[in-house]
């Protein structure tokens, strides 16, 4: 139910930005284990226009930015796309301030893998990891 929502709510603020004339939009399908279970989102969405800009959504960034955000482009061949971006003063569970959580993707543009790298900026030991696969959407 939450990932439907999500993925609603992404078409609806991609159509109503200059993303809606973005080449591709995966949607992208998590799985993480052990320690990273509770770290990793399960759906992601990514739009990549055609400059180049991604925009990434996750429920992680609906919860606490409410919209998508513009990630850094670090790598982008004809084979890899690979980002980052920042979520700032997070707090857990207990609603301790965790501080700015730095995540990172690698997507394969030829099979549609990705992998996902999540950790708290003052702890950047304390990584979670998540791995899966995207459909690119075109509605």
């Amino acid at each position: 139910m939450i990932s439907r929502m999500l993925f609603a709510t992404a078409a609806l603020v991609f159509s109503m930005t200059s993303v809606s004339a973005a080449p591709f939009f995966y949607e992208c399908d998590l799985t993480a284990k052990g320690r990273s279970k509770g770290n990793i989102a399960e759906k992601m969405g990514i739009s990549i226009d055609q400059n180049g800009q991604v925009i990434v959504i996750d429920g992680f960034i609906v919860h606490y930015e409410q919209d998508p955000m513009i990630a850094k482009v670090t790598k982008n061949t004809d084979q890899t796309l690979k980002f980052r971006w920042t979520l700032r003063d997070i707090r857990d569970a207990g609603n301790q301030l965790i501080g700015h959580m730095n995540s990172e993707a690698i997507l394969d543009k030829k099979t549609n893998k990705v992998t996902v790298r999540t950790a708290p900026a003052k702890w950047p030991g304390n990584r979670s990891t998540g791995k899966g696969t995207c459909k690119v959407r075109t509605k």
